[in-house]
């Protein structure tokens, strides 16, 4: 899950508290991203710091909007647990994201 770039896992959407420091990941286990990742790199200790707090925090708003915006207790997203994209683009031999069969 998204949210788990900067904080422990949860199994139900709904019951994520972005704000609970303590389900958060030590700085240096947070996912930045790739690009990221290779450009902290070469930062002093505090610069490095700095710039993960901001990474924290810009994922700490965005599940916040997420949270307020998406109703994760719509059955839809239950049904959605099974279905695998990448699998079915395999067996049809369509590359991902294709407008082929009318999948958009």
């Amino acid at each position: 899950m998204f949210c788990s770039n900067f904080r422990k896992p949860v199994n139900n959407v709904r019951a994520v508290d972005v704000d609970d420091e303590t389900q958060w990941v030590p700085l240096e286990q947070i996912y930045p991203g790739l690009s990221a990742s290779e450009t902290i790199k070469d930062l002093k200790p505090h610069e490095k710091e700095s710039y993960l707090k901001r990474c924290r925090d810009w994922f700490r708003k965005s599940i916040q909007q997420i949270l307020s915006r998406v109703d994760f207790g719509n059955p839809l997203f239950a049904a959605l647990k099974g279905v695998k994209p990448k699998e079915n683009h395999k067996q049809y031999k369509l590359p991902l994201g294709s407008k082929e069969k009318g999948e958009f």
